[in-house]
């Protein structure tokens, strides 16, 4: 099982907070999200204490858990939907396993958006909304036989108002197939095959072409392509053809010449193993957490010396 901490700093940052936030009161929270948000604090912290090292952090457990469990419950606590305890047990078995390995990998890993729809999974929709129906958030959209609901969310900024304009709309996403329409604009019921706006695990075998809005079988090494979005996972596009990644030590022109783990050292030219928690660093691209903080790789944005220690 492919293993990161870093999917702890999606439920603590300010985006997820504005993502799934809505107007609810504290205390109609279940017994069951009360338990999660505890366990999944305690898998956080308890076994961290090397991971914080890796940065020179001091490790406090209970100041930390009870830093994790409250920005647990700001930013899940007022999700919409019925409770999966089941997603919940999951998320917390990986976080405990991960913290363990102090692991960590890029963020565009496949792994990170498996967790990103597992945390997306944690409330199932129990709303009204017919696909089609204005909603903030999933809660807000009525199940589906056929497949997943979803709420598409829209931003425009017009050029006569000061603030982004931001509206949503229910969506139902079935299995993807060739030529299946991904524009939720247009339809009420669209592939399931990554389209940004759907806030989706990546899709191992398709695509969204942002070009005709219809969902496409990602390309094999040696098939022609347009650009690597097209290319199976972990290929890459080069002269119109899916080809396999630089591997280490080889020669690359930017990171996404290098094979995933790896990043194109610029001053020799040459994939090198990106650098974890700890290492020296002169530019966030050396770095798996993308952090290069005072010439040092971040371990990952949760685990800072404030988060190690509760502050």
């Amino acid at each position: 099982m492919s293993r990161s901490l870093r999917f702890a700093s999606f439920v603590l940052s300010s985006s997820m907070v504005a993502l799934f936030a809505c107007s609810s009161d504290a205390d109609e929270r279940s017994a069951a999200e009360e338990a999660f948000f505890e366990a999944y604090a305690h898998a956080v912290c308890d076994d961290a204490a090397p991971c914080c090292a890796q940065v020179d952090a001091a490790h406090d457990a209970a100041a930390c858990r009870a830093l994790v469990a409250a920005g647990m419950r700001e930013s899940l606590g007022h999700r919409k939907g019925t409770f999966v305890p089941e997603v919940g047990e999951r998320l917390v078995s990986a976080v405990r396993e991960d913290v363990a390995a102090c692991a960590e990998f890029p963020f565009n890993s496949p792994r990170m958006g498996e967790l990103r729809a597992d945390f997306g999974r944690l409330y199932e929709p129990n709303g009204g909304g017919a696909p089609g129906a204005a909603c903030e958030e999933a809660g807000d959209c009525a199940p589906s036989a056929v497949g997943r609901v979803a709420c598409l969310v829209r931003i425009a900024w017009p050029s006569d108002v000061d603030e982004p304009v931001v509206s949503g709309k229910c969506v139902v996403l079935l299995p993807a197939a060739e030529g299946m329409t991904c524009d939720g604009s247009s339809s009420d019921e669209i592939g399931d095959c990554g389209s940004d706006n759907t806030f989706d695990e990546l899709n191992a075998a398709f695509y969204c072409d942002s070009s005709d809005k219809r969902c496409h079988a990602r390309a094999a090494i040696g098939e022609s392509c347009w650009g690597s979005p097209a290319c199976v996972r972990g290929a890459r596009c080069v002269d119109g053809t899916c080809a396999s990644p630089s591997a280490l030590d080889a020669p690359c022109g930017s990171d996404f010449d290098c094979a995933e783990g790896l990043y194109c050292d610029r001053d020799a030219q040459r994939c090198a193993t990106l650098k974890r928690g700890g290492e020296a660093c002169s530019s966030p691209d050396e770095c798996l957490s993308t952090r290069c903080d005072e010439g040092r790789c971040r371990v990952l944005s949760y685990l800072t010396a404030d988060t190690c220690g509760g502050r």
